[in-house]
């Protein structure tokens, strides 16, 4: 096989359908800090994980370049390898894998750090595994030992030849996990730089790190522990951040309720959510709540409410939204039942395929794979049953009407069933009640 860092047309080329697919994906896409990437140097992109394949393409998307991925081991089966090489993923072998295995990671490293130098990012996952939730995961070894193998190669060439190696923090955050087509936000933040600056040069261990304009400095020879613990630092200040105690769940339920939901500015969301996770972190007594918050998510679940309907654009639903919603939703059925004809066969099969895959994390993924695979074929499909059966005008119309159809079905489903969860608010006084009491109790 040939250098993964190889330019491939044909990758090139899928690239730009891939990328349609992923923007397809999303009501909103928002990229922030992007100017914190350095244009020279060797550059590590270290996101949070939370939501299985779909964070990767989300890095994927933010940048024209082809980025090299690293991916759990047990997937280069003989079948995939191949086919994962030209997607420039390598395997990263996880100490759950055996500490015999282990030891294939420096033929990674190699690889990694080889791409790094012919100026091709590298994205690594530190968390180790993904989790749907606001929090993070202790980080693996794996990021820093990577960038200081990076830093050896580099400190071995000429000086006019050496690039400077940066660790780009990232934070991923969703509107919603576990919806597709919802809103998200990536954010680079500010990049660690791995240096060995005259007056620390000898310097046995990393100091604390050092904040130089927009970047952070870490002296070498690195500690990595250290290492780990300013990058855990850096991106729990990318995403909505809330510890993971045994109180995360109420602080949750809090935050949902207390921050609004704008799904056409995921970054003003972002900051909103950061800053009311801050002040439920210092500022409310979860032992005088506890009773109340669990009441609450228990009887919302029953009712099967969404928080749609409790905070929406920084108010809640009335009578108004509600005759507007349904009066909204009749016009736009003929259209709904167009769309969920011809797009049947990509709806079908992904929630086929869903229903037999237990982690729900790994459900958008499946639902992205499925519209990637089968939206031209779908497409070409309509396209020639309308032209041989109509007249050229009607069948253009049809086939035009076909292009954004599984965006709007999937978008038509998820207002009626916001439609729905308001009216069942409207009729649960004892939630209302305890809605308004608990935003009382924010409020103080």
């Amino acid at each position: 096989m040939h250098p993964i860092y190889k330019r491939n047309r044909l990758y090139h080329m899928l690239r730009y359908y891939v990328d349609c697919m992923i923007r397809n994906s999303y009501n909103t896409i928002a990229a922030r800090g992007k100017d914190n990437i350095p244009d020279e140097g060797i550059i590590i992109i270290a996101p949070n994980h939370s939501n299985a394949l779909m964070d990767p393409l989300l890095i994927l998307q933010s940048s024209k370049k082809a980025t090299l991925f690293g991916a759990r081991a047990d997937v280069f089966t003989p079948a995939f390898r191949k086919a994962l090489h030209f997607l420039k993923i390598v395997p990263m072998i996880r100490r759950r894998d055996g500490f015999r295995n282990v030891v294939h990671n420096i033929e990674t490293i190699e690889t990694i750090t080889e791409a790094l130098g012919h100026g091709m990012p590298f994205c690594m996952f530190c968390e180790g595994t993904h989790r749907t939730m606001h929090s993070l995961l202790p980080l693996t070894k794996g990021i820093a030992r990577i960038a200081c193998e990076a830093y050896r190669k580099e400190s071995a060439k000429a000086p006019e030849k050496r690039k400077p190696v940066y660790i780009i923090p990232a934070g991923i955050e969703y509107a919603d996990y576990f919806r597709f087509r919802h809103s998200a936000v990536i954010t680079f933040g500010r990049p660690i730089e791995i240096t060995d600056t005259p007056d620390t040069a000898n310097t046995a261990y990393m100091c604390n790190p050092t904040e130089t304009g927009n970047k952070t400095y870490i002296q070498v020879p690195p500690d990595i522990k250290k290492i780990l613990a300013t990058l855990h630092t850096s991106m729990s200040q990318l995403i909505t951040y809330l510890p993971d105690d045994r109180e995360y769940d109420r602080k949750f339920t809090l935050l949902r309720l207390h921050s609004p939901i704008n799904e056409k500015k995921p970054a003003e969301t972002l900051e909103n959510n950061r800053k009311h996770a801050e002040e439920i972190e210092q500022a409310i007594a979860f032992d005088s709540l506890a009773p109340m918050l669990d009441r609450f998510e228990e009887l919302r679940q029953k009712k099967r409410i969404s928080y749609h309907s409790f905070n929406r654009n920084g108010k809640r639903p009335g009578t108004k939204e509600t005759v507007f919603g349904t009066a909204r939703a009749i016009i736009e059925l003929p259209y709904f039942i167009y769309s969920t004809v011809t797009m049947a066969p990509i709806l079908i099969a992904a929630q086929i395929i869903t229903s037999k895959v237990q982690d729900r994390a790994f459900h958008n993924t499946v639902r992205f794979a499925t519209l990637l695979a089968l939206y031209p074929v779908t497409i070409a499909a309509i396209t020639a049953i309308a032209f041989s059966l109509l007249q050229w005008q009607t069948a253009l119309i049809l086939t035009l009407l076909a292009l954004p159809a599984h965006n709007f079905a999937h978008d038509y489903i998820f207002r009626l069933r916001v439609l729905i969860s308001d009216i069942r608010y409207t009729r649960c006084k004892e939630l209302k009640k305890l809605y308004d009491t608990l935003t009382l109790e924010i409020i103080k």
